[in-house]
């Protein structure tokens, strides 16, 4: 499975979510919206560790990231549409197990929530959520 195909499933299954705001996606276009909430969705890591036999001629492939939900606010408009956001991202992965067409398979982990003071005039929220991606992959044989 490639790095492509790890964003197209990530990203769709974020985009099945409905959270009222506009939300930037990886590798599409967006225009952040004038003094209005919105949110970054983003896939950090992703980095290949091998971690064991599987058969005959076979390994797993373990890739370990995040994903992360960033809910922009301006200040003054309030913080609860960036919660009930964090909510429902957190909600669609937290403790989910899922199958890519591909074989692989995700493991997503708990919620990490910040709330760091970050750019003038606006206020965010960060759900981070730590996955893993396991592949079965076919090694080298006989030298």
């Amino acid at each position: 499975m490639s790095v492509e195909s790890q964003r197209a499933y990530l990203s769709g299954k974020m985009a099945q979510l409905a959270l009222g705001i506009p939300v930037a996606m990886p590798n599409q276009p967006f225009e952040p919206p004038v003094n209005a909430p919105y949110a970054e969705f983003h896939i950090m890591g992703t980095k290949p560790i091998t971690i064991g036999g599987e058969g005959k001629l076979k390994a797993r492939e373990r890739h370990v990231g995040m994903i992360q939900l960033t809910v922009w606010v301006p200040e003054g408009k309030g913080t609860k549409g960036s919660a009930v956001a964090g909510d429902k991202f957190a909600a669609k992965f937290v403790h989910k197990n899922g199958r890519h067409l591909g074989g692989c398979t995700y493991t997503f982990k708990g919620p990490e929530v910040m709330t760091p003071t970050t750019k003038v005039g606006w206020s965010c929220q960060i759900v981070r959520i730590p996955f893993r991606r396991d592949e079965i992959k076919a090694v080298g044989g006989a030298l």
